[in-house]
């Protein structure tokens, strides 16, 4: 059957691909982008009129801005969703600090790609004060989320914070430092 998800999670790998230079075809992925806008239409229209100023943003939605920001010079969101993204959009804005960090990322990511300059710079700057950082082991974060959800993943969330300091703030040393933490993963596991 249908699996909204899975298809998020496999447009947003397209865009990854696309995104470091790996010549694919992402027909696919594009012709999926629709739907998935939809589907966020459709959470946005269920949850609108409950209660609009509480968090309802998660991991979910934070992944789909993330894996829609990709796309957004190919396939600009529709007008008819443009009311979703604005709201979601601003979920993420106010509510990034109740999010897993792999989210937070995320979100950090996103938010820069939709021309947001302050909030990614805030998500980072929150990074580095939780952060510690050793020289033997590089940058990590001892409130280790683990977890069977895929947002608490340590490899995939380490990758998304490089990711997120490369992109977001051009922070080569965080960058590097982080890398090191990934290579000792490799090493001990």
């Amino acid at each position: 059957p249908d699996n909204e998800y899975l298809s998020l999670y496999i447009v947003t790998g397209f865009g990854r691909l696309k995104n470091l230079g790996v010549a694919i075809d992402d027909g696919i992925a594009q012709r999926a982008l629709g739907a998935l806008d939809a589907w966020m239409n459709k959470l946005y229209v269920e949850i609108k009129d409950k209660d609009p100023k509480k968090s309802n943003l998660s991991s979910t939605i934070a992944l789909y801005l993330y894996g829609r920001s990709f796309f957004l010079s190919n396939q600009p969101i529709a007008p008819e969703y443009q009311a979703a993204l604005k709201y979601w959009l601003g979920q993420g804005r106010d509510h990034w600090v109740g999010q897993p960090r792999q989210s937070q990322a995320h979100l950090a990511v996103a938010l820069k790609r939709f021309e947001d300059a302050e909030t990614p710079k805030a998500i980072l700057k929150s990074f580095k004060e939780r952060s510690v950082t050793n020289e033997e082991i590089g940058m990590y974060w001892p409130d280790a989320e683990r977890s069977w959800w895929w947002y608490h993943a340590p490899i995939e969330t380490q990758a998304m914070m490089i990711e997120a300091f490369d992109e977001v703030a051009g922070d080569t040393q965080a960058v590097e430092e982080c890398k090191v933490w990934l290579l000792k993963q490799k090493q001990t596991q």
